[in-house]
């Protein structure tokens, strides 16, 4: 399989300067090669190429777009810059690699599926929760009958407070936590259960602690989806460690997700594991740089589709409304603008 030749939109921390950074991820695998990247802060942009030791960078996205060796870009921009850096991307010709959320508005999220259709080219929303190793397995048995018909979900995760410097903006551009880092796990849940419409959406908020954040801290949801299917979700921002607990619950049996094992069980036997693995908390990126490169290669539709990233864009839209008006609110939402 040839390299697919990439170009990178964004050269904050999570784009370039982390350990782990989606740059770097690129550059170490096997189905893709980087080769440009992109800031429309100059300064950032050259010193994101000396870190990458790459010769060529831009603060104009077009310039770097009309490179005929740019085959795709990988935008990783703040979040109001998503929908905008993505268009120009599929306008340009090019594959694209959008990173959650599509868009901060359903409206934004229809432009770029307008785009998407126009360009006829692949488009992939990347969250990496669904390519690890312990998400395909539990989509097997799920699929394969194990735990009997869905019932619940919960999924409940602590961390601490975003960090500041490349990524301050998260204080009080992000859209709040369903649209930073819970809108992963509304993603997961859309492709675990093929698809489910949601139907209802209940959530609360409080800014307990940090003041800098333009948005509550910790937060909780109730989504209703068809099958019927209710997920429970939650996170707050206040603990010194990262914590998740993730459960599936069916008719017969649950799925109890444990980084990198997979447990059966609870109803017609104690949970027993029926899956491990030893790859690192972090490798899903690379498994969804590897199935972005071959749906490209392909023809095939990406596992996260536009489609997916406008469905859970419009679940985190509801959610941040229910917590301003402590009510549920019923969906599908019409247009709204935040």
């Amino acid at each position: 399989m040839a390299k697919l030749r990439m170009g990178l939109v964004g050269c904050g921390l999570r784009g370039v300067f982390d350990p782990q950074s989606v740059a770097k991820t690129i550059q170490g695998h096997d189905a893709a090669e980087l080769v440009a990247v992109a800031d429309s802060d100059p300064i950032r942009a050259r010193e994101a190429a000396e870190h990458l030791g790459l010769g060529d960078n831009y603060s104009d996205l077009a310039g770097m777009l009309r490179r005929a060796d740019v085959e795709a870009a990988y935008v990783v921009t703040p979040n109001p810059m998503h929908a905008a850096n993505g268009i120009d991307v599929l306008e340009a010709g090019k594959h694209l690699m959008l990173v959650k959320p599509m868009g901060m508005t359903l409206e934004e999220c229809d432009c770029v599926l307008a785009a998407h259709r126009r360009s006829g080219k692949t488009m992939m929303i990347d969250s990496q929760i669904p390519f690890g190793q312990v998400a395909r397995k539990a989509k097997d048995l799920i699929r394969a009958g194990a735990i009997g018909r869905p019932v619940t979900t919960w999924d409940v995760q602590g961390r601490g407070k975003y960090r500041s410097g490349l990524s301050e903006w998260r204080f009080g551009q992000a859209g709040g936590i369903f649209f930073e880092t819970l809108i992963h796990t509304l993603l997961f849940h859309r492709w675990l259960f093929d698809r489910p419409a949601a139907r209802q959406v209940w959530a609360w908020g409080e800014k307990t602690f940090f003041q800098e954040y333009a948005y509550p801290d910790v937060v909780w949801a109730h989504v209703e989806m068809e099958g019927p299917i209710s997920s429970v979700l939650g996170e707050n921002h206040l603990m010194d460690r990262f914590f998740s607990s993730r459960v599936v619950v069916g008719t017969q049996d649950s799925l109890y997700f444990e980084r990198s094992r997979l447990l059966l069980g609870g109803k017609t036997k104690p949970p027993e594991v029926v899956f491990e693995t030893d790859e690192g908390p972090r490798t899903g990126l690379a498994h969804s740089i590897r199935h972005f490169v071959e749906s490209v290669q392909s023809g095939r539709e990406p596992d996260l589709t536009g489609e997916d990233g406008r469905a859970a864009t419009e679940i985190a839209l509801a959610a941040n409304r229910a917590m301003e008006t402590g009510q549920p609110l019923a969906l599908p939402l019409v247009q709204v603008a935040r």
